[in-house]
């Protein structure tokens, strides 16, 4: 016989009100733009923390607090009598998942409410729909509830893994043996389970739909014509057909990544729903004292049979054999990143993006270096141009972003200025920036702190028009950054007439512009398209270029050809 011990309605509306406090302070909340930013007088973070984050940090321990202390002194108690047969749960575990999963479903529409009005409040400054805030500005709680079932997924299918290795996992509906340990779990853990076997089918039609857009890209008029225009003066002997497939391969490789903002928003919509479904439960049971909604799962799909396999079992065993897939691939890179010098890099650009956000979007990583970074930048460049030294900032993928926030804090009041009437620092500072998701990525994601009015201000007023972008059609994670087509969708045309970031129509010139033996690059105003690989044919000693796609910016030619342009008096 199970039995509920005493328990107060009153304690979980005051744990739901500190987590609904925690959620509108970070929403109120805000973090220092590039040239806002200061240095911790603590040195507990790399920049100085707005004090209604620290406050936030302090609610978060303390709703964890209060959750325990409800759970163990004030909610609902099991106890086992008569046979003794049956397991005993834990003094406050279903309660305890049950309300953090209701919790977390409550907060999450609390803060699509509190996205979604100021979404509406603040006008949209894209110049183009294409570029406009990505998924209209709801980019917050999208994110936010991929992590809600992404976390809730790993302790489910922790938790099932662990009861299969240790005794008798009893499923719903069915009658346990004697012969091992009986082990119950909470309604809540199935139920997850049960959906994310629904987010691995709809990622497995994602990733169909991505198998088609790189069959068919749609990147205009045929690509052999399109990358047979870049290379215009390599005769037709030393451009064969297998060289022209490879180059067109990694065009449409790299043109998935445009691709990646509607994958994302189709597997995030199915965690919306299931995260709210989950809570639902949750929140049903800890209301009613009962397991009805559950129940109501259980006779929808429990009895429903699919090739002679219980629908209910399968999805189960499929959701938590995809969350231990899951979390065996993770540590088996993480190992391998130890061991092989050639998993480092990749994992590196992982745990680069992850240690570059502030720190309270993840508290379970280190510190950012983002913030550091631009203040030990912002502080160098001041150095090197207290004389009448120029600098030239060479910013690759996410350090484009690093670059982008030290120009805004170097300012000529805060510059030495050795000599009377000197030119002030950011007058002799210029930007190159390559591989850079600025526009594609972070200026949608970010419309704030990296959003077009903001570049173009850089542009024009900061640097006064010292700044190249360095993009190539094979870059998976690379754009153009300062120019794009008219008709907003970023696609390697030279028909459609493109905008640069100061608003004009700069031509486009077909085959490109050539200087000298081995430097070739196609200008469209401030936006450089380079060719990869730069080389094909072996000349004057040097072998035929690789495939270079996100890296090694710096080893074209015109890369220094650039830099020359950029370093020159005007």
């Amino acid at each position: 016989m199970w039995e509920y011990g005493p328990a107060k309605a009153g304690q979980p509306r005051a744990a739901a009100l500190i987590g609904l406090l925690c959620t509108g302070w970070t929403a109120w909340g805000y973090h220092p733009k590039g040239d806002q930013l200061r240095s911790d007088p603590t040195s507990h973070d790399a920049i100085q923390i707005p004090w209604a984050f620290r406050v936030v940090r302090w609610l978060t321990w303390g709703v964890l607090l209060a959750v325990l202390v409800i759970a163990f002194f004030f909610g609902p108690h099991y106890s086992s009598r008569g046979t003794g047969l049956l397991p005993v749960h834990l003094s406050g575990f279903t309660w305890v998942l049950n309300l953090l999963y209701a919790a977390a479903a409550v907060l999450l529409l609390f803060l699509v409410g509190i996205t979604f009005l100021l979404s509406r409040l603040i006008p949209d400054a894209g110049p183009t729909r294409h570029f406009r805030r990505m998924w209209g500005g709801m980019a917050c709680p999208i994110v936010a509830s991929l992590a809600v079932l992404l976390a809730t997924g790993f302790t489910a299918g922790l938790a099932i893994q662990m009861s299969r290795l240790l005794g008798d996992l009893v499923q719903p509906k069915e009658n346990p043996g004697q012969d091992k340990a009986l082990l119950v779990l909470p309604d809540v853990f199935h139920l997850t389970a049960l959906l994310w076997a629904g987010l691995v089918a709809a990622a497995l039609l994602c990733g169909l739909c991505l198998v088609f857009w790189y069959l068919f890209p749609g990147l205009g008029r045929p690509l052999k014509g399109r990358i047979g225009d870049d290379y215009n003066d390599v005769p037709p002997a030393d451009l064969p057909e297998r060289t022209v497939s490879k180059i067109a391969k990694a065009w449409r490789r790299a043109s998935l990544k445009f691709r990646l903002p509607f994958v994302l928003l189709v597997l995030s919509s199915f965690s919306f729903i299931f995260s709210l479904a989950q809570g639902y439960v949750a929140g049903h049971a800890l209301w009613t004292r009962s397991d009805v909604a559950f129940q109501q799962v259980q006779e929808l799909l429990y009895e429903r049979v699919w090739f002679d396999v219980k629908f209910f079992g399968l999805a189960d065993d499929v959701g938590a054999w995809a969350l231990t897939g899951l979390a065996a691939v993770l540590g088996f890179v993480g190992m391998r990143a130890f061991r092989d010098p050639r998993w480092q890099r990749p994992v590196g650009v992982v745990w680069d993006l992850l240690a570059f956000w502030p720190r309270l979007a993840h508290p379970i990583v280190p510190p950012p270096y983002g913030g550091r970074a631009v203040l030990a930048l912002a502080k160098r460049v001041q150095d090197k141009t207290g004389g009448s030294g120029r600098v030239v900032l060479s910013g690759h993928s996410q350090g484009s972003v690093i670059c982008v926030a030290a120009v805004l804090r170097i300012g000529a009041e805060t510059a030495p200025q050795p000599v009377t009437g000197a030119q002030p620092p950011l007058s002799r500072v210029a930007l190159l920036t390559h591989g850079s998701q600025l526009l594609w990525a972070y200026s949608r994601l970010f419309p704030a702190y990296l959003g077009e009015r903001l570049l173009r201000y850089v542009y024009e007023e900061k640097l006064e028009g010292r700044w190249r972008n360095l993009h190539r059609w094979s870059d998976y994670l690379g754009a153009p950054v300062l120019a794009h087509p008219v008709s907003g969708r970023l696609r390697p045309t030279l028909n459609d007439p493109w905008e640069s970031i100061d608003g004009n129509m700069p031509a486009i010139h077909q085959y490109g512009t050539t200087v000298g033996p081995d430097v070739w690059y196609r200008a469209i105003g401030p936006e450089i398209q380079l060719r990869d690989p730069h080389r094909v044919v072996a000349i004057d000693g040097y072998p035929v270029a690789p495939l270079l796609a996100h890296s090694s910016y710096y080893s074209d030619p015109a890369y220094g050809e650039m830099v020359q342009q950029l370093i020159s008096p005007s």
